[in-house]
C-alpha cells in the first residue's frame, strides 16, 4: 500500500486556496471543493485532504463519490436528505417537561386572562435546565416558552402598596385550587368582569382611518356623556374550558343587579346548553363595581 507523498509547496497552496474559499462556501461547497482538490491529486490523498480541510473522511469520501458520480448530487439540497441537527426536544425528551415544571411554580396570571406568564428570567431557565444536563440557550426557552401559551410580561403599576393584602399570593393559589377542583367535577367556571364604558354618540376615539384629505369625522368637542343616549356598559361573561365568552351591553349604570342579570342571561342562553348537568357554578370576578362584595341584593 503506497502513501500519499506531497511537497511543501503543493500543500501550502492547497491550504491556501481552501482557507480562502471556505467562508463563502455552504457545507454542500466546502465538500465538493475538497473532493475536487482530492481527485486533483490523485490516489492517496484523502488523509492528506483531510488534514488542510479539518474535515471527517466520510465527509471527504461522500463529496469524491458525488462528483465521480457514485453517489446522487442533489442540486436543491446542501444536506442529503435527513441531515441536520434534530429537535432540541427529540435531543433531551425530558426538556419540556423539566421546563414546565421549573416555572408552573412561579407561574402568574390575571384571573381574568388566559395568558400564562413567568417571573422567573430566561436566563436564570436556561442555566436551571443547563444543571440538569440539558443544555439550552435563553432563545431556546423562549420558544419552547411561546409554543405553551407563556409570555414574558413587564410589570404593571396596579396594587397599593398601603392596601395590598399580605396573603395575596396565597388567595390566588386558593382560587386555582378551587377552580381545578370544581372543574374536575365538570360544572363550569367562568370570570366576569364589566369592560370599558363608551359613550354613545359622536365621541373621539383613538386611532385613525382613511378619510379624503382634509376632511375628518367631525365629533363632540367634549366627552360628557349624551344625556338621553347615555352610555355603554359591557359586561363579559369568559368560560375558560370552551373558550367562549357572552357579552351583555347595558345603557344604565353597572350596578350587582345588572350583573346577576348578565350572568343569567349568559346560562339562558349558552352555559345551560353546554352544561346540562350542571348543579352548581364558580364564578371569579374582581372585587369593584357591580363586582362588589359589601352589595347584598
Amino acid at each position: 500500500m503506497s502513501t500519499f507523498v506531497w511537497n511543501d509547496r503543493e500543500r501550502d497552496h492547497y491550504t491556501q486556496v481552501f482557507a480562502l474559499m471556505r467562508d463563502h462556501l455552504d457545507e454542500k461547497g466546502k465538500r465538493l471543493l475538497a473532493a475536487s482538490m482530492a481527485l486533483s491529486l490523485g490516489a492517496g490523498s484523502h488523509t492528506a485532504m483531510r488534514q488542510v480541510t479539518g474535515m471527517a473522511m466520510d465527509t471527504l469520501q461522500l463529496g469524491v463519490a458525488q462528483l465521480t458520480g457514485e453517489a446522487p448530487l442533489p442540486r436543491d439540497r446542501v444536506r442529503r436528505p435527513g441531515g441536520g441537527r434534530k429537535p432540541i426536544t427529540e435531543i433531551y425528551p425530558e426538556l419540556l417537561p423539566a421546563l414546565l415544571k421549573l416555572v408552573g411554580e412561579d407561574t402568574q396570571g390575571d384571573p381574568e386572562s388566559p395568558w400564562l406568564w413567568t417571573s422567573k428570567s430566561l436566563t436564570h431557565l436556561a442555566d436551571a435546565l443547563t444543571a440538569q444536563d440539558m443544555p439550552v440557550s435563553p432563545m431556546t426557552v423562549s420558544r419552547l416558552l411561546a409554543e405553551q401559551g407563556y409570555s414574558m410580561q413587564a410589570n404593571r403599576k396596579r396594587f397599593d402598596p398601603g392596601s395590598d393584602h399580605p396573603d395575596r399570593d396565597q388567595q390566588f393559589r386558593y382560587i386555582a385550587q378551587q377552580t381545578q377542583d370544581v372543574q374536575s367535577r365538570e360544572p363550569p367556571v367562568i370570570s366576569v368582569d364589566t369592560k370599558k364604558k363608551e359613550n354613545i354618540g359622536k365621541f373621539k376615539n383613538d386611532g385613525r382611518d382613511y378619510r379624503p384629505k382634509g376632511a375628518p369625522v367631525d365629533v363632540q368637542a367634549h366627552d360628557f356623556p349624551d344625556p338621553v343616549l347615555g352610555k355603554a356598559i359591557p359586561y363579559g361573561v369568559y368560560d375558560p374550558v370552551s373558550n367562549t365568552g357572552w357579552v351583555n351591553v347595558g345603557i344604565d349604570h353597572d350596578t350587582a343587579d345588572f350583573a346577576v342579570a348578565s350572568i343569567r342571561q349568559w346560562w339562558l342562553r349558552m352555559g345551560k346548553a353546554a352544561y346540562p348537568k350542571a348543579t352548581e357554578i364558580l364564578i371569579t370576578a374582581d372585587g369593584g363595581g357591580s363586582n362588589v362584595f359589601r352589595i347584598v341584593l
